[in-house]
């Protein structure tokens, strides 16, 4: 419990990690084309009031996203960078969330994440 609430001081970054005990923050494999979940994604963050698209590229069948998300509370800003690849089964979604300030965040970009992973998954 002391190492969380320590860490929770400490770190402002956190991200998908296939070897995560979380299973909530490993990367996310959907049966869609990379293309189809780029669209799914921004469709989901222009429905959200706290999260906004700052812009995407596309390269070598690949999509990085570069999205945002601002705290209810103070109005801080997370940086999410989303990079979807394509994989056997369709494609499989990569993501880290940042704070902007601060050297801790009490865990708001893990949780970040997780509405990411929730909000793709529908």
């Amino acid at each position: 419990m002391l190492d969380n609430w320590i860490k929770g001081l400490t770190q402002n970054y956190a991200r998908y990690d296939a070897e995560s005990k979380d299973h909530d923050l490993r990367p996310v494999a959907m049966a869609l084309s990379v293309d189809a979940m780029r669209q799914r994604l921004e469709s989901w963050t222009q429905l959200q009031s706290h999260w906004s698209v700052i812009g995407h590229e596309g390269r070598d069948g690949r999509c990085h996203l570069h999205l945002t998300r601002k705290t209810q509370l103070f109005g801080f800003v997370d940086d999410i960078n989303v990079e979807i690849v394509p994989d056997a089964n369709g494609c499989l979604v990569h993501a880290e969330s940042q704070s902007r300030v601060g050297k801790g965040d009490f865990g708001q970009n893990k949780r970040n994440l997780i509405e990411l992973r929730h909000g793709i998954m529908g």
